[in-house]
């Protein structure tokens, strides 16, 4: 699975906006890298962009202070609080990026395709 990133979030206002609530020298590249990381990993786990609390905890390896970073996403607007589901949605996550049951559709036909010897190897000539 891709994780599609904008050209745009290198300098939108929010990741600097994000990054002033930090504080720091780093702030913005923290809460640019964490923005990324959570893209990455609600694809990796088809989550449909939620970020549970307990996986934003685990990533002190990465923030001295995920939460503080977290907190900074959700000021401006980047995610939201989901307390029903402890965690955190990407905002606008089905704006940009296709809901998990779609993908896991989309594997499975490819699946299908595969067993059924749908392979597109070419030859030399061309030809399968």
């Amino acid at each position: 699975m891709w994780s599609k990133l904008s050209d745009e979030l290198l300098d939108h206002k929010k990741i600097h906006d994000a990054g002033d609530a930090v504080g720091g020298p780093v702030g913005s590249a923290l809460a640019f890298a964490m923005y990324t990381m959570s893209l990455v990993w609600c694809n990796k786990h088809l989550s449909d962009g939620l970020v549970p609390l307990s996986v934003v905890r685990r990533w002190t390896a990465y923030f001295p202070q995920p939460l503080k970073v977290a907190k900074a996403l959700v000021e401006v607007n980047l995610w939201e609080e989901d307390p029903k589901r402890d965690g955190f949605q990407i905002h606008d996550w089905f704006d940009h990026n296709i809901p998990a049951e779609l993908v896991l559709e989309r594997r499975e036909k490819e699946r299908d395709r595969k067993r059924k010897g749908g392979r597109h190897s070419h030859g030399a000539n061309g030809r399968a």
